[in-house]
């Protein structure tokens, strides 16, 4: 993947990606491959879930989504300079959140998007160039996914924990949620309201002993 803005001057200031330090490796691993692309692509799999949901339940806010709170789920055993990073692709990705469709609704033009990236986010010129393109031309309205599709995973999670309280379960939780495929967030939410909270309960209601309320 090229890394600068082809013909560009060898700085700083044209280089296409402000996360290339290997700190920022961290973060990638845990966004593309465990515990979130990979793992929810592989559970699919494992799980059986059919080739329609598969293919046409594809919604780019659920695996996104999935991928971003999979960083945040890893962030407490990365060490502070991974961290960092991803701390910083967040605030990109919360950015893109409203620049997006600021652009498509004519509320910004490329010129003060350009400098919200420069200067609030942070990242080479050469960067915020690339992200109006993925924003006007590349990819309308997809860049907003990632943060939009976080969000909806964070609220549900806390929603769930919330309600639960000492009989949540994260890793039940987890393998609920990717056992469902590629379900829209939306429909997510409802199906864990519905069905995993009501299990939980009954779940934690059975004693050691094996035995429950019946």
């Amino acid at each position: 993947m090229p890394a600068k803005i082809p013909g560009a001057s060898g700085d700083r200031a044209s280089s296409s990606n402000a996360f290339l330090s290997p700190a920022g490796s961290w973060g990638v691993a845990a966004h593309e491959g465990l515990p979130g692309h990979a793992l929810q692509l592989g559970m699919m799999l494992e799980n059986g879930v059919s080739l329609a949901r598969r293919i046409f339940g594809w919604d780019m806010a659920t695996t996104e989504g999935w991928a971003v709170y999979a960083e945040t789920e890893l962030m407490p055993w990365l060490p502070d300079e991974g961290r960092l990073i991803c701390l910083r692709r967040r605030l990109l990705r919360a950015a893109r959140s409203f620049l997006d469709p600021g652009l498509q609704q004519g509320r910004y033009t490329p010129e003060q998007v350009s400098w919200i990236l420069r200067h609030k986010v942070g990242v080479p010129a050469g960067m915020a160039e690339s992200e109006i393109a993925r924003c006007t031309v590349l990819m309308p309205g997809q860049a907003t996914a990632y943060f939009c599709g976080y969000c909806r995973y964070a609220d549900l999670r806390a929603e769930v924990e919330l309600g639960l309280g000492p009989d949540f379960d994260c890793r039940m939780y987890h393998d609920f949620l990717l056992a469902q495929g590629l379900l829209p967030v939306r429909l997510l939410r409802k199906h864990v309201l519905e069905t995993f909270v009501p299990l939980a309960r009954c779940a934690r209601e059975l004693p050691r002993g094996g035995k429950g309320k019946a």
